[in-house]
Protein backbone atom coordinates (compact mmCIF):
# COMPACT_ATOMS: atom_id res chain seq x y z
CA UNK A 1 0.00 0.00 0.00
CA UNK A 2 2.69 2.53 0.97
CA UNK A 3 4.60 2.04 -2.27
CA UNK A 4 1.47 2.44 -4.35
CA UNK A 5 0.61 5.62 -2.51
CA UNK A 6 3.95 7.36 -2.14
CA UNK A 7 6.65 5.95 -4.42
CA UNK A 8 8.56 8.84 -6.03
CA UNK A 9 8.80 8.72 -9.83
CA UNK A 10 11.47 9.82 -12.31
CA UNK A 11 14.21 8.28 -10.18
CA UNK A 12 15.25 5.35 -12.36
CA UNK A 13 13.81 2.69 -10.03
CA UNK A 14 10.76 1.90 -12.16
CA UNK A 15 8.00 2.34 -9.58
CA UNK A 16 5.78 5.39 -9.31
CA UNK A 17 3.14 6.08 -6.68
CA UNK A 18 0.05 8.22 -7.00
CA UNK A 19 1.34 10.96 -4.67
CA UNK A 20 5.06 11.76 -4.97
CA UNK A 21 5.14 14.23 -2.10
CA UNK A 22 3.43 12.43 0.77
CA UNK A 23 4.22 11.47 4.34
CA UNK A 24 3.27 7.98 5.48
CA UNK A 25 2.76 7.03 9.12
CA UNK A 26 3.61 3.37 9.59
CA UNK A 27 1.96 1.70 12.57
CA UNK A 28 3.15 -1.82 13.41
CA UNK A 29 0.44 -4.30 14.35
CA UNK A 30 2.16 -7.65 13.78
CA UNK A 31 4.72 -9.20 16.08
CA UNK A 32 8.12 -10.36 14.84
CA UNK A 33 6.56 -13.63 13.67
CA UNK A 34 3.81 -11.91 11.67
CA UNK A 35 1.08 -12.80 14.15
CA UNK A 36 -1.64 -10.26 14.79
CA UNK A 37 -3.04 -9.29 18.16
CA UNK A 38 -6.42 -7.60 18.40
CA UNK A 39 -5.03 -5.27 21.07
CA UNK A 40 -2.35 -4.06 18.63
CA UNK A 41 -4.94 -3.31 15.94
CA UNK A 42 -7.05 -1.35 18.41
CA UNK A 43 -4.01 0.50 19.81
CA UNK A 44 -2.75 1.48 16.35
CA UNK A 45 -6.20 2.67 15.28
CA UNK A 46 -6.64 4.64 18.49
CA UNK A 47 -3.17 6.18 18.02
CA UNK A 48 -4.12 7.33 14.51
CA UNK A 49 -7.37 8.74 15.94
CA UNK A 50 -5.40 10.65 18.59
CA UNK A 51 -3.18 12.12 15.86
CA UNK A 52 -6.30 13.23 13.94
CA UNK A 53 -7.63 14.88 17.08
CA UNK A 54 -4.30 16.74 17.48
CA UNK A 55 -4.69 18.16 13.99
CA UNK A 56 -2.38 15.81 12.07
CA UNK A 57 -3.64 15.52 8.49
CA UNK A 58 -4.33 11.82 7.90
CA UNK A 59 -6.02 11.21 4.58
CA UNK A 60 -6.78 7.53 5.18
CA UNK A 61 -6.17 4.62 7.50
CA UNK A 62 -5.33 1.47 5.56
CA UNK A 63 -6.79 -1.57 7.28
CA UNK A 64 -5.84 -4.33 4.85
CA UNK A 65 -3.87 -6.54 7.20
CA UNK A 66 -5.33 -9.80 5.93
CA UNK A 67 -2.42 -10.19 3.53
CA UNK A 68 0.06 -10.72 6.35
CA UNK A 69 -2.08 -13.04 8.43
CA UNK A 70 -5.19 -14.15 6.58
CA UNK A 71 -6.01 -16.87 9.11
CA UNK A 72 -6.40 -14.19 11.78
CA UNK A 73 -9.83 -13.33 10.34
CA UNK A 74 -10.83 -16.89 9.39
CA UNK A 75 -12.32 -17.55 12.81
CA UNK A 76 -14.12 -14.19 12.88
CA UNK A 77 -15.47 -13.39 9.40
CA UNK A 78 -17.80 -10.78 10.89
CA UNK A 79 -14.88 -8.91 12.42
CA UNK A 80 -14.15 -7.99 16.00
CA UNK A 81 -16.28 -5.58 18.02
CA UNK A 82 -13.17 -4.03 19.61
CA UNK A 83 -11.64 -3.21 16.21
CA UNK A 84 -14.98 -1.97 14.90
CA UNK A 85 -15.23 0.36 17.90
CA UNK A 86 -11.73 1.70 17.26
CA UNK A 87 -12.57 2.41 13.62
CA UNK A 88 -15.78 4.13 14.61
CA UNK A 89 -13.80 6.38 16.96
CA UNK A 90 -11.53 7.18 14.01
CA UNK A 91 -14.50 7.96 11.78
CA UNK A 92 -15.99 10.21 14.43
CA UNK A 93 -12.67 12.09 14.59
CA UNK A 94 -12.81 12.70 10.83
CA UNK A 95 -10.75 9.75 9.61
CA UNK A 96 -11.32 7.69 6.49
CA UNK A 97 -10.58 3.99 7.00
CA UNK A 98 -9.98 1.96 3.85
CA UNK A 99 -9.44 -1.78 3.42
Amino acid sequence: MAGTAGAVGNNGIGVTGVAWNVSIMGLKIADRFGALQLSAIVAATDYATAMLQRGINLAALNASYGGIAGEFFTNAPEGFPEARGAFLRGLNAGGTPVA
